[in-house]
């Protein structure tokens, strides 16, 4: 989660790096877990999952992510609703697996043998009339974290008649929760409310993350993989947007402290909400992801990933003129804005979603801790260059 900026133009933060460093429930480690040919994969959360579903809302077609730059590097060069220049972490998931890539729920395909994608880029964590209540305006999406929960049920009551055939249908899905609850936060900072009173979201925000992974498994999931907050603090926009005149408000990446600080507690509340569900339910293989650990893991080792500091910050597609390559009044795909000649050696593509470079990078890292926690029989295939992508 993060304190994403957004003026004018509302800007999504890059949200969901699910990632390494896995908290299992102590019993699950001596349960014989099955190999990881998944039959279906199901993916909920904003940009670093949406493969489309924000796109074929009824606004969607405004939205950037639906023209070029976007889709650039993408299998078929074209634009397809995801926010970056090609593949999102869904796609990569999939792809490791042997899956293709699992479609919009609210496409005009609806082939779902292999799973959904339920996943809405500018999504919030909390609904938007529980926003309302705190006098929070949220703009452009009203698809929630349990809005897309509550589409997954209208999905899965579809293709099984009781709790025992979706447990026996789902046995072998893996299921993906991806970081979401940036824009609840930007929305507050959008209504100026100070940082005690934005801090005060984080416990309704975990607590709410966390009801969404109950009802996930009431209806029979039995491997789920939440995400934390990555460091926020290093995203290009929340440079931009909170620079400070002071050497000491960074650390030795040049991210914010004051941001990673909030991400922080905010992981803090949302493990602790995490071991509520993980108490009630031992028999599920309940994962959280450390994007936190796994994205300074990336900054620790940049040059082994031929970066540099410029390419770790810097965004590949905005405003040249800027520092950062990023103005908050001229986002990536708008006029004047240009894009970089090589994607694949920056992480951040329009200042708050990554290339997919850097998705790439982030997966593999990912699917590295995976497979010993979900005890596979086959380790997951390391993503060089997907083959087959279906939009």
């Amino acid at each position: 989660m993060a304190m994403a900026t957004l003026r004018g133009d509302l800007i999504l933060t890059l949200v969901v790096l699910v990632v390494s460093t896995f908290v299992l429930h102590p019993c699950a480690a001596h349960q014989k877990q099955p190999g990881c040919t998944f039959e279906a994969i199901y993916t909920f959360g904003d940009s670093t999952s949406d493969t489309g579903n924000l796109y074929n809302e009824p606004a969607g077609f405004a939205n950037r992510a639906g023209r070029l730059p976007y889709g650039i590097n993408y299998p078929t060069k074209t634009p397809t609703g995801r926010w970056t220049n090609g593949l999102v972490m869904s796609d990569l998931f999939a792809s490791a697996f042997s899956l293709p890539s699992p479609k919009p729920y609210l496409g005009t395909d609806k082939d779902f043998k292999s799973g959904v994608n339920f996943a809405v880029a500018w999504a919030t964590a909390l609904d938007t009339p529980v926003l309302a209540k705190f006098n929070i305006p949220h703009w452009y999406t009203d698809s929630s974290l349990l809005v897309q929960v509550s589409w997954f049920e209208t999905y899965i009551a579809s293709i099984c008649s009781n709790k025992t055939d979706c447990k026996k249908k789902l046995e072998n899905s893996i299921f993906v929760v991806g970081d979401i609850g940036s824009i609840d936060y930007t929305s507050a900072k959008l209504r100026h409310l100070n940082s005690l009173r934005v801090a005060a979201l984080t416990p309704l925000i975990a607590k709410t993350i966390a009801q969404g992974v109950q009802r996930l498994i009431d209806h029979g999931a039995s491997r789920i993989i939440v995400s934390g907050s990555l460091p926020v603090g290093c995203l290009t926009s929340n440079l931009d947007f909170s620079r400070s005149n002071y050497s000491r408000a960074y650390d030795e990446f040049g991210c914010l402290k004051s941001l990673n600080s909030f991400a922080a507690n905010h992981n803090t509340q949302l493990q602790k909400a995490l071991e509520g569900v993980r108490a009630k339910n031992p028999e599920v293989t309940l994962l959280y992801g450390d994007a936190f650990k796994s994205y300074q893991e990336i900054l620790h080792n940049a040059e082994r990933y031929g970066l540099t500091k410029n390419n770790t910050l810097n965004a590949c597609c905005g405003a040249p003129w800027k520092e950062y390559n990023y103005d908050q009044f001229s986002l990536c795909g708008i006029v004047n804005t240009t894009v970089c000649s090589e994607p694949e050696k920056y992480l951040n593509w329009d200042g708050t979603s990554l290339t997919q470079n850097g998705y790439n990078r982030v997966v593999n890292w990912i699917l590295h801790q995976l497979t010993p926690f979900l005890k596979c029989n086959n380790a997951p295939k390391p993503i060089k260059k997907p083959i087959s992508i279906a939009n």
